[in-house]
């Protein structure tokens, strides 16, 4: 293995985002918006659950506001489904690049802060992207590589979904093999994604710890001299939120598949999600 890289601990990276979660009291100075506005872009006449089941699920994680910002024949039926959504008809009807007169599109490549969630098929198109060469046919074999992928994308952290979700920045890496349902329903990529939505504005706003917590924070693989302020890179803080995010969908898909058998839907996850947060995060 390349010395400059790094297997991370699921247990100490669980621990570590611990430390990110916002506290909340009785009585306390808490205000509306302080703990997560997660906005979520997408919807279209065709596609209205999409976008509700990764907003609804960032709100069941803990997001104070939860904006969808979609088309105008998306937003009343996404509104009809939850009151406690701010819908916004802010997109085009008409794909902006309905027939573009170039012959590719670059993106610049300095997203440190965005997090990708590709299945399989996806992380195939992004290998494609980035020159990243694929052995054998489609499968979870391509996870593999997804280290190697995200190393030449050069930018955002990516989380690759499938029977072991695999989180890494290029350089550390992170396995998610909490047991999951048997089950693969539409919905559960984007319950996935309004979770991560959530932890991830947490992970990034929460300035520093308490000294006594930074000791805690210094052991462990990749960690060794650094605490949880401003010295916790980007990328490691979405890593651990996007682990959290993983463990928590794979629990609660789990819950909901004991429930609801092979009737198991994206609805049945999001009630298990606030129960299932609290118990491996231990938040009040």
């Amino acid at each position: 293995m390349d010395c400059s890289r790094r297997m991370l601990t699921e247990e100490m990276m669980i621990d570590s985002f611990k430390l990110l979660v916002p506290s909340l009291s009785y009585g306390g100075s808490n205000y509306k918006g302080q703990h997560g506005k997660v906005g979520i872009v997408g919807g279209c006449r065709e596609y209205t659950g999409a976008p509700f089941f990764a907003a609804a699920s960032a709100a069941k994680a803990g997001a104070d506001l939860c904006y969808v910002f979609c088309t105008e024949s998306a937003s009343s039926v996404i509104k009809s489904y939850s009151p406690e959504l701010i819908v916004l008809p802010l997109l085009p009807e008409t794909p902006l690049f309905q027939n573009p007169t170039v012959d590719q599109l670059a993106v610049d490549l300095g997203y440190s802060r965005c997090l990708l969630t590709p299945n399989i098929s996806e992380l195939g198109r992004i290998a494609k992207a980035v020159s990243v060469p694929l052995e054998g046919t489609m499968g979870s074999d391509w996870q593999k590589n997804t280290q190697d992928i995200a190393e030449a994308w050069g930018g955002p952290v990516v989380l690759s979904k499938g029977p072991v979700d695999i989180i890494t920045d290029g350089k550390s890496l992170l396995e998610c093999k909490a047991i999951a349902s048997p089950k693969r329903c539409g919905g559960q990529g984007d319950v996935l994604a309004g979770l991560a939505g959530t932890y991830i504005s947490w992970a990034m706003k929460k300035p520093a710890v308490e000294t006594e917590s930074r000791e805690k924070c210094t052991r462990g693989d990749g960690f060794e001299g650094q605490d949880m302020d401003n010295t916790t890179t980007c990328s490691q803080r979405i890593m651990m939120a996007s682990l959290a995010a993983c463990n928590i969908m794979r629990t609660s898909s789990k819950k909901a598949y004991q429930s609801a058998d092979r009737g198991m839907g994206a609805a049945d996850i999001l009630p298990q999600i606030t129960a299932t947060a609290k118990e491996l995060l231990q938040a009040n």
